[in-house]
């Protein structure tokens, strides 16, 4: 047993800290998942940021711009569609769905931290 799966089985929860399309396209989340029992994803307007200067969103970036989004519209959106992704494969998995069930969780577990003067107005519409 890896060291990675053995904090797991001593109800550690292990997560990533970064997210890129690529990462989801090549498999390499599920990789971590199966592999290393990462049971979650986490990220911040700077990792998509840089994600999303790295390439890999240009094509998704020229569809979308030609669709009228632009700026921050733009950039959500990219962010939501990946952490969606990310979400899903945390779902199946056998040792993260048992971790979700004792948790009382329905779903995955794949967050961001949003941009502060976001989060100021949503704890103002709370």
């Amino acid at each position: 047993m890896n060291e990675t799966r053995a904090l797991h089985e001593q109800g550690q929860s292990i997560w990533l800290d970064n997210i890129t399309r690529s990462m989801l396209e090549t498999g390499q989340i599920q990789h971590y998942i199966d592999q290393y029992s990462v049971t979650g994803l986490t990220s911040n307007p700077s990792i998509f940021d840089k994600a999303i200067g790295s390439g890999d969103y240009d094509d998704a970036i020229r569809a979308k711009a030609a669709g009228g989004r632009k700026g921050e519209e733009l950039f959500f959106e990219l962010a939501i569609e990946d952490l969606q992704c990310a979400d899903d494969l945390f779902l199946p998995h056998p040792r993260t769905h048992r971790r979700h069930r004792r948790l009382g969780l329905a779903g995955g577990l794949a967050a961001a931290r949003l941009m502060e003067r976001i989060d100021m107005r949503s704890k103002a519409l709370v």
